[in-house]
């Protein structure tokens, strides 16, 4: 890890960074700083690229200037400015606690282009720290008191929070706490603690939201009980690498066909109906070679769109088992048509990993398009798939029978 000082649209903010692989920016709570996340931050760096921030006016980072200046949107807004810095060009992950989920939020509805994905920890600050006085006895005790803590956790605290001005500057975000909830269309994982109630705006204002109890850690789970909040930012976050063939499919097909109740419309050599093809399996890539006859045809001459996405999407299917190892289900697809595609035409169609979105331990996104044999410049389609990769709990609910135990196919 290692510390910072950036210039934020004229304020100097201080932050912490360390690990390497999917951006992820981590923003702290109620009259708190970085150091919350430090138990994220060494056991996460193997996979996420991890910078917790000093929100404005906390520890190191300076104020906005007014105490109105710290209105939860307009820090969200200087935020952005931070992303942007960091990581241009790239959308990133949002992992937030209590006022920094608030900020969070705002930041995923008024800035989409910048939040992959949100992590809301606690949505609300928790009311022990909200209603305190601002005084450091005060706080250490709101915060501390009844937990296991180091002598070394209780001094970063009170010296944060001795720092001149401190206490005023983070009570300062206290009236944005409750600002409603913004809409987003980003995946969003909400971890509360078992019992506290689920805040009632929560499901109207994501189009995408999966809710996530952890026993304990009432006054901030990712500092109480981490190993259950890492390991569900780990599932929500980190990445799937595809990059190569980890699962022989051919070969396993042999194993498939002799089941009477393999019956894949694109590949099974024993479905008179289906269209019995022989995909082939690179290092980062699935492919094919076909010709559309006329009795998959739409308009008189050209092959039906609705065969050329099934055929893209079963390929993407089949690079999701074979490079990730895993059974996919595809959550969300479409295609874009770009020139015809005609019948009687040799064409090659291949899926490789989309490069320009985020994989994690359960979803993974791939491209897929179709071209002339030996005219890869002439594309004729692109596909594009999102896929969920289940537990093999929920894959044998999936498919209403138990998994072969030696089997790495469904993970």
């Amino acid at each position: 890890m290692r510390a910072a000082h950036v210039d934020v649209d004229g304020t100097r903010w201080h932050l912490v960074r360390g690990g390497r692989g999917a951006p992820v920016l981590l923003l702290h709570g109620f009259a708190e700083f970085w150091y919350a996340w430090r138990r994220q931050l060494t056991a996460l760096s193997d996979v996420l690229d991890l910078v917790a921030v000093d929100l404005p006016g906390c520890n190191l980072s300076e104020p906005l200037g007014t105490p109105e200046a710290h209105r939860v949107d307009l820090v969200a807004d200087r935020v952005a400015a931070l992303v942007r810095q960091l990581w241009p060009g790239r959308p990133i992950a949002i992992v937030g606690h209590d006022l920094g989920a608030a900020v969070g939020w705002a930041l995923a509805a008024r800035h989409p282009e910048l939040v992959e994905r949100l992590v809301s920890i606690q949505a609300s600050a928790p009311g022990a720290l909200a209603a305190v006085r601002p005084d450091v006895d005060a706080l250490t005790a709101a915060l501390f008191e009844g937990r296991e803590t180091t002598p070394a956790e209780r001094d970063a605290y009170r010296q944060a929070w001795s720092r001149p001005g401190a206490l005023e500057r983070a009570f300062a975000y206290r009236g944005a706490e409750r600002d409603p909830v913004q809409r987003v269309r980003a995946p969003v994982l909400a971890v509360l603690p078992e019992g506290e109630p689920e805040p009632v705006e929560l499901r109207a204002a994501a189009r995408d939201l999966r809710l996530a109890r952890v026993t304990g850690g009432e006054r901030g789970p990712h500092r109480e009980v981490p190993d259950a909040v890492n390991a569900l930012l780990r599932d929500f976050l980190a990445p799937v690498v595809m990059d190569r063939p980890v699962f022989d499919v051919i070969a396993e097909r042999e194993r498939w066909r002799r089941r009477p109740d393999y019956r894949c419309f694109l590949a099974s050599p024993d479905n008179p109906r289906g269209l019995q093809l022989d995909p082939n399996v690179d290092a980062g890539r699935v492919w094919v070679r076909t010709t559309f006859d006329r009795d998959l045809s739409g308009i008189v001459g050209l092959a039906h769109c609705g065969i050329v996405f099934t055929v893209l999407e079963g390929l993407m299917g089949w690079l999701v088992m074979s490079h990730a190892g895993r059974l996919g289900v595809t959550t969300d697809a479409g295609i874009r048509n770009l020139a015809p595609v005609r019948v009687g035409v040799p064409y090659e169609l291949e899926a490789v990993p989309d490069p320009d979105r985020p994989n994690s331990a359960s979803r993974v996104h791939v491209l897929a398009r179709i071209f002339p044999v030996g005219e890869p410049d002439r594309v004729c389609a692109v596909a594009h798939a999102q896929f969920f990769l289940p537990a093999r709990r929920h894959a044998e609910s999936l498919l209403g029978r138990r998994l072969d135990e030696s089997s790495d196919l469904f993970g």
